[in-house]
């Protein structure tokens, strides 16, 4: 399907895919910018370097509820159970990564923007990871 010269898009908030894992996949070990959160716009604060961190350490509990969490500069990152067992992205080009225990739905309220905080969201029972190449 194509858009004609008229049509009306959304603008595109990231590009990359979204995906679902098991709970127990709470480990992360990275190559990337950490170890906070960092974004395009404001990631100079963190450096390069190899980190091991747990989902549950990923967001921050910003006043009103907003995507968190997200590394950058990723070059690979395994995100893996308490055996070790898991799953190792690689990317030759700088690429971002999020995973938490939230829904990306469960983290926007869309056009309302309701004064919501962390512990009024109910975790989910897996894990959501973000795989960008760009981010807004």
């Amino acid at each position: 399907m194509e858009a004609g010269d008229k049509e009306s898009v959304s603008e595109l908030f990231r590009f990359g895919m979204k995906l679902e894992m098991p709970e127990d996949y709470d480990f992360i070990k990275y190559y990337g910018r950490g170890p906070g959160e960092n974004y395009i716009d404001r990631k100079d604060s963190e450096f390069i370097g190899l980190y091991q961190q747990k989902v549950d350490d990923q967001p921050y509990s910003y006043i009103r509820l907003q995507e968190t969490g997200t590394k950058t500069d990723v070059r690979w990152w395994k995100q893996v159970d308490i055996s070790g067992k898991g799953i190792c992205f690689k990317s030759d080009a700088a690429i971002s990564m999020t995973a938490l225990n939230y829904s990306v739905e469960s983290l926007d309220d869309g056009k309302e923007k309701d004064q919501r905080h962390f512990p009024q969201v109910k975790e989910s029972d897996f894990v959501t990871i973000c795989i960008d190449k760009v981010l807004m």
